[in-house]
């Protein structure tokens, strides 16, 4: 018997056998390659307007006199003035308030002599006292022209320092809902079209993670890293930006 035919059969077989079953370990490999951990990562991001419901406004009345009780009659007088002052103009007294008075007492270094021998005391030479006050108030329109007329009382010789007011948008809450509903709806359609580009099929969501929120004045296009919340401003944008991670197929 011809022995050398068999062993090149053999021979034959096991060489298609392990070409079979590299075959086999190869695709079984570009399988698991596709069906891995294959993403596509987008930012997607969304701005709608809001205008502030909320007005903020302080101001401050001082007095200042060598004895406490004459500067404490001028913030006295001068505080109802203001009251008085906004109540004319139609502020709401239920959205005026009055902090406590605060004192300070002005003093001076003072250097005396006596039998060769110098000594030194603070001695109080006066006293400047103040008193805010602090308007909160739904209508911002007659605020803001308030604070804006405020001019009128520093002619009557009030001593009055006015801050400018802090708009304030109360319905955050809701529009952050809203606003990250719509920037997650653009991520995801940025990424549908990025698949189909790339012949391939969106999966779902692997990881999201949301930037902090934008409020800014109207067309502003300063963005902080931190978040944002500009008080300046009673016309203002809320930009949401969310960062999503498909799979993909």
């Amino acid at each position: 018997m011809n022995k050398a035919p068999a062993i090149g059969l053999v021979s034959t077989l096991i060489i298609s056998i392990s070409v079979v079953l590299a075959a086999e370990i190869v695709g079984s490999s570009a399988v698991r390659a596709k069906s891995g951990n294959d993403v596509i990562s987008v930012t997607g991001s969304a701005t709608m307007p809001i205008k502030s419901d909320l007005i903020i406004w302080t101001g401050t009345v001082t007095g200042q006199s060598p004895t406490m009780f004459a500067a404490y009659q001028q913030v006295k007088s001068g505080t109802a003035q203001v009251i008085g002052y906004l109540k004319k103009n139609g502020v709401d007294p239920a959205d005026i308030s009055t902090a406590a008075i605060q004192t300070n007492p002005q003093t001076e270094n003072v250097v005396t002599a006596s039998k060769g021998q110098r000594q030194s005391f603070q001695q109080t030479i006066g006293y400047i006292l103040t008193q805010q006050v602090t308007v909160r108030s739904k209508n911002v329109d007659l605020v803001n022209k308030v604070s804006r007329n405020v001019t009128d009382l520093l002619s009557s010789g009030i001593n009055f320092q006015s801050n400018p007011p802090e708009f304030l948008y109360t319905k955050v809450d809701k529009a952050k809902i809203e606003i990250l509903s719509k920037a997650t709806a653009d991520a995801r359609n940025r990424a549908v079209h990025m698949a189909q580009s790339a012949g391939a099929r969106l999966g779902t969501v692997r990881s999201m993670r949301m930037e902090p929120l934008q409020i800014t004045p109207r067309d502003s296009t300063q963005l902080s890293y931190d978040g944002a919340y500009d008080t300046t401003t009673r016309n203002k944008s809320i930009t949401a930006i969310v960062k999503v991670k498909f799979g993909v197929h």
